[in-house]
């Protein structure tokens, strides 16, 4: 979020979008692996507490967006032109289904960071 709301429009303002959104390629492929990692660390807390039939659910849909998100960014990818500084026809829709599911990914970890936050403790000793 940090990223979105403040390093994106400051690196606008002074590099210009079209270089703004060089950096923000690069960024994102290092956003795309930590997600990577944070579903995988994930799994493990599901396994290990036998989360809720719900969590699971939430989970494959996360793991299903994050894989359209690297496949999203690869198409993006090749429809930039970095000799030109010029995009290809199509890169305004991909972006704009990236940022949607990228907020629905983030939707969906929120969720379930919120829902592992709410799960009972165990009282001392058992």
């Amino acid at each position: 979020m940090f990223y979105s709301a403040v390093v994106v429009p400051v690196g606008t303002d002074l590099n210009g979008a079209f270089a703004q959104g060089l950096v923000t390629q690069r960024v994102t492929h290092w956003l795309n692996l930590i997600g990577l990692a944070c579903h995988g660390a994930y799994l493990w807390h599901l396994w290990a507490t036998r989360g809720a039939l719900w969590k699971w659910g939430l989970w494959v849909a996360g793991v299903a967006l994050l894989g359209g998100l690297v496949a999203a960014h690869w198409r993006m990818d090749a429809l930039l032109d970095t000799d030109t500084l010029t995009t290809a026809d199509g890169f305004r829709g991909w972006h704009i289904a990236y940022l949607w599911g990228s907020t629905a990914h983030w939707a969906i970890g929120l969720v379930l960071a919120w829902g592992t936050l709410m799960e009972p403790r165990p009282k001392r000793g058992e």
